[in-house]
């Protein structure tokens, strides 16, 4: 574990294991502890980082607004810091959307697209989600609530027609119950033409990702080739 200094902020990160590199990113207001089981599985096998991003955990740097770009470049800046040419690459709700703007804006840095629970717009989350995000943003008594609020509702403005644009393997995996659209995520696997879809019954957004043991197993076979 330690920091790097990118351009205006200090990234902390989590680093275990050896062999080829695999980052995890978390959602929205969350930071790397989410993955301590993940990363225990992933780390028999791969060299495991798991970064704060920009403002979160133990990462400072919180801006006056987020963009899901800068955070991809974050992410860049980081792997150039690191000197990791490709690695790859898992995001969680809004890590994932991370991680599909970094496969697009630097196809080479990344191997192998992963993700769950993802929506590519704002109006790719089920409608109860998106209200509760508009209370937040607007009635919040935190200013750092209603910035991270406000950024899920006016992005990503990803189109699916940008997705045909990855080309690397990709796992996509989603809830059963998940906030995300199913036939959303369905569109997202169709555009993404390498792409695998795990739907996980008796899940939620977060039940089999939040200090789970479960995510690390699908990505393990996934990685290994392994069936689901």
């Amino acid at each position: 574990m330690g920091y790097v200094q990118l351009s205006n902020f200090n990234m902390y990160y989590k680093k275990e294991g050896s062999g080829e590199v695999i980052i995890l990113l978390h959602g929205n207001g969350e930071d790397s502890r989410i993955f301590e089981r993940t990363i225990k599985k992933l780390s028999k096998r791969y060299t495991v980082y798991a970064l704060d991003t920009r403002g979160h955990g133990r990462s400072n740097g919180f801006p006056k607004e987020f963009h899901y770009k800068a955070l991809a470049n974050d992410v860049k800046d980081f792997m150039d810091a690191k000197k990791i040419k490709s690695a790859y690459v898992y995001g969680f709700s809004d890590g994932g959307i991370i991680a599909i703007y970094l496969t697009l804006l630097y196809p080479s840095y990344v191997k192998k697209l992963m993700f769950s629970g993802v929506n590519i717009f704002p109006k790719g989350l089920k409608l109860g989600s998106r209200i509760k995000m508009w209370f937040k943003a607007k009635f919040s008594k935190s200013k750092e609530i209603k910035i991270l609020n406000s950024l899920m509702l006016k992005e990503p403005n990803l189109t699916f027609d940008d997705l045909k644009q990855i080309k690397v393997p990709t796992l996509i995996t989603v809830g059963k119950k998940d906030c995300v659209k199913f036939k959303h995520t369905l569109k997202i696997k169709e555009s993404i033409e390498n792409s695998e879809l795990l739907v996980v019954t008796n899940a939620n957004h977060y039940n089999y990702i939040c200090y789970s043991n479960s995510i690390g197993i699908f990505l393990l076979k996934y990685l290994t080739n392994q069936p689901q």
